[in-house]
């Protein structure tokens, strides 16, 4: 992730990501058909996430835009990072 922050991905690797997501968006169920109908009381039309839509809005992310994404998202600098322990096999932790 360090790489990708720093230096985005490539041309090819953005290709590929962008092919990956636009075959899911291909796919239209009728859990997606049920969110847009429901979302058509609440959303203008021209804002609808229909899957059309969405591939135009994939089209747009450039590999600038997932640098800046990934350098926001992964700044080393200001993280935390929560260490979880396992419970002794009697149940309490020790």
């Amino acid at each position: 992730m360090d790489d990708l922050a720093a230096n985005g991905p490539s041309a090819e690797e953005l290709q590929e990501a962008k092919a990956v997501a636009a075959s899911d968006f291909d796919k239209v169920d009728n859990s997606r058909l049920l969110g847009i109908l429901t979302n058509r009381l609440y959303i203008d039309e021209a804002d609808l996430l229909t899957p059309a839509r969405s591939i135009e809005e994939l089209e747009k992310v450039t590999a600038a835009t997932v640098q800046a994404l990934a350098a926001e998202l992964y700044d080393t600098e200001n993280r935390i990072e929560i260490v979880r322990v396992p419970a002794s096999p009697s149940g309490g932790s020790e």
